[in-house]
């Protein structure tokens, strides 16, 4: 990545490395601001300083010595910082891990004041009160800010992903995220005109709609996460790939742990799909554990780290699981991955007797729908693509499928057979 050449560089000067006049300006900022200030203010306000500074730190010096990620636009410099965020963050889950839960209350309360005189028995009420009757001025009652918070939220996933029918599949899976976990999130209980009108098809669609004429728009390379790129010997010397769907007419053997294979693919590809409900559902998870009120700080801290971290993360995921000759996980996904289980771990292990109420079955079923949703998303989309290019599908053929020929190859066969006849 160092070496890769960039091109129509607008502003040379900031693709060259800047390491000791940064680390001069960094040092001379700090130095003067240490110095400068006063220390006598109140020990919260030192505390958050100092913590900030650290961060600031943090960024410096991964932006100076991290390693490059899979994105050089606008800067690589900037994708090394996203990466020292969720480093920073997995470090600050693992601390909060060890500790015990009356340490963990004074943090919070130390970090967000609001958050002192707060339990979750204040939260009054849900979304599933008043359902009936169905009439519009109901349904504009309920057209609040979360509405414009969602429809961003998935324009934003709609653009990481870059793929209708992937990100689809999320959308609608946390709405069964949502039904199979209201036994214990109460919170999460919604009409079900609120679950299909407004929910799914204005937030999530407009915001994915939004996402994808945005990738469109800044002409980003679309993600195809049914095919996987096959590098043929034309295109070793130049390092290009091309895509295609695996078929049994390759003559390949599909096993299982391959990572051409179409049931691993579903495999992986299923697994993204449960760590983004994971991530949307590990929220308010972490607000019920922390007793956050809603108006913290810390739900749209963390759901900005997740944002910056998600792009470089699902690229790599991509390009393992897609790309023949990619033969490890980015650096990037093992992070996230740490995060998503550390931040489970921290629910699970501070309110013990919450989770003992959680129905083994749901969880089951939650997990099945999930590849089995995600394994019809990629298949449709896979059929989808070769009707698309020509191809024609025939059913009852050997294997896991067969495709047909093209259809001047079948002209020819049916002229042959009649000679033949």
């Amino acid at each position: 990545m160092k070496k890769r050449q960039v091109k129509d560089i607008v502003a040379d000067l900031l693709r060259k490395p800047h390491s000791s006049t940064l680390l001069a300006i960094s040092t001379c900022f700090i130095s003067s601001v240490a110095v400068a200030r006063d220390n006598s203010i109140s020990q919260q306000n030192n505390i958050l300083t100092g913590m900030c500074y650290v961060m600031l730190f943090c960024f410096v010096n991964s932006g100076l010595r991290s390693y490059d990620g899979p994105f050089i636009r606008p800067h690589p410099a900037l994708w090394r910082c996203v990466f020292g965020c969720s480093v920073a963050y997995l470090a600050l889950l693992l601390f909060v891990l060890f500790q015990d839960y009356a340490t963990i209350r004074a943090i919070v309360i130390f970090f967000f004041p609001d958050a002192k005189n707060f339990n979750n028995d204040m939260i009054e009420g849900t979304w599933s009160e008043d359902c009936y009757p169905v009439t519009l001025d109901n349904i504009w009652s309920n057209m609040d800010i979360y509405v414009v918070s969602h429809l961003l939220g998935w324009s934003l996933k709609a653009t990481v992903v870059r793929h209708y029918g992937v990100v689809w599949t999320m959308s609608v899976m946390w709405e069964v995220t949502e039904l199979l976990f209201i036994h214990l999130l109460p919170m999460l209980a919604e009409c079900w005109w609120d679950i299909i009108v407004i929910d799914m098809l204005i937030s999530n669609g407009i915001g994915i709609f939004i996402g994808m004429q945005a990738c469109r728009w800044l002409e980003v390379r679309e993600y195809k996460w049914e095919s996987i790129k096959d590098p043929s010997p034309s295109d070793s010397k130049t390092g290009c790939s091309q895509s295609r769907s695996p078929t049994p007419s390759s003559g390949v053997h599909a096993h299982w742990m391959d990572v051409n294979s179409r049931y691993m693919r579903v495999l992986y590809v299923s697994v993204m799909v449960v760590s983004s409900s994971m991530v949307d559902l590990n929220a308010f998870l972490l607000k019920h554990v922390l007793q956050l009120p809603i108006g913290s700080l810390f739900h749209p801290g963390r759901l900005c780290c997740w944002m910056a971290t998600a792009a470089p993360t699902i690229s790599q995921v991509h390009l393992y699981v897609t790309d023949r000759r990619c033969e490890r996980l980015g650096l990037q996904v093992c992070v996230s991955i740490w995060v998503l289980l550390t931040e489970v771990l921290v629910c699970v292990k501070h309110d013990r007797e919450f989770f003992q109420r959680a129905a083994v079955a749901n969880l089951l079923v939650w997990l099945a729908l999930h590849i089995a949703l995600t394994g019809c998303c990629l298949w449709l989309c896979e059929v989808w693509n070769q009707r698309s290019a020509g191809v024609e599908v025939r059913t009852g053929g050997r294997g896991h499928g067969s495709v047909g020929m093209r259809r001047g190859d079948e002209t020819n066969h049916r002229r042959a057979r009649k000679s033949l006849r």
